[in-house]
């Protein structure tokens, strides 16, 4: 508990402006790969939503 204060974050982003600054973005999704996939471990950005809505499906994501 906590760790998560020590992750540099950022919020209400644009998600076009994020291959501008990370090479390999990830997503979590119910139909993507699990957590425990090496190319979603390889991902130097992650991309979380919200319970009820989720996160806008755009072609930058696994």
């Amino acid at each position: 508990m906590g760790v998560i204060f020590h992750v540099p974050m950022g919020l209400d982003v644009s998600n076009d402006t994020l291959p501008d600054c990370f090479s390999k973005i990830g997503c979590l999704g119910m139909q993507g790969e699990p957590l425990s996939s090496p190319d979603f471990k390889a991902c130097d950005c992650y991309i979380f939503g919200n319970e009820a809505r989720g996160v806008r499906e755009v072609n930058l994501m696994l």
